[in-house]
């Protein structure tokens, strides 16, 4: 009895071991795709909390310890299901002395709630879509993410701040599409909004957020370096 109880745990275990091999070669591929997110779907900003977010963050973002200008410079990167993006320094706006790097060097950013779900296949980008080549950003830092040593992974990693809405913001409107949600939850497939700024579910949504952008680019107009558009 013992032994083919032994035997069946043993199947049992060679089984999820070939399934998640499986997995994690399935996940693996589709993350090697150049528009590899077009396999996912996003989540929509609903009206009332874009309105909310649209008069809270601006005094939220103020306390962000980093304020940086940059520009992409890769598309966004699946690791292990995480998500994190290059992008070159184009101004520091604050914090200049909580950075290693300095004007024209590379880092990357991330932030806990960049994931990818493969069982239902949704990317949480934060109703924010990733920045485009070709734009320059406001974006909003905590710090530096503190690695091991024996860690193989980039050295210039820094998180966003942890705000609802991903605090990433371009300097150029958007012409975004809106798919109208009215319900729980707000997923629409990534490819129909991939040219999007923002994600929102409604027209309204959209303008809060866009409110919001302007409002936050235009507070850092001032100290924009020489040359950005």
């Amino acid at each position: 009895m013992k032994r083919t109880f032994s035997l069946f745990l043993a199947a049992v275990i060679i089984i999820a071991v070939i399934i998640g091999l499986v997995k994690r070669s399935t996940y693996t591929d589709i993350t090697r795709e150049p528009e590899y997110l077009n396999h996912f779907s996003v989540a929509e900003l609903p009206e009332n909390l874009a309105v909310e977010n649209a008069a809270l963050l601006p005094t939220e973002l103020k306390n962000a310890p980093i304020v940086l200008q940059v520009a992409p410079v890769g598309g966004i990167e699946a690791v292990f299901k995480t998500l994190r993006q290059p992008v070159e320094i184009v101004h520091i706006l604050k914090g200049s002395d909580l950075i290693d790097e300095t004007i024209g060097e590379q880092i990357y950013i991330t932030r806990a709630s960049w994931c990818l779900f493969f069982d239902d296949m949704t990317a949480n980008l934060g109703f924010v879509n990733t920045m485009r080549h070709g734009q320059h950003y406001l974006i909003f830092l905590e710090g530096k993410v503190e690695l091991p040593e024996t860690q193989e992974s980039p050295t210039n990693i820094y998180y966003l701040c942890n705000t609802m809405v991903t605090p990433v913001f371009s300097y150029t409107e958007g012409e975004d599409v809106v798919i109208p949600i009215d319900t729980v939850p707000t997923y629409v497939p990534y490819a129909k909004v991939e040219n999007n700024t923002f994600f929102a579910a409604s027209q309204r949504s959209r303008e809060a957020l866009e409110l919001l952008r302007n409002e936050l680019t235009a507070v850092y107009q001032e100290n924009r370096s020489a040359g950005l558009p």
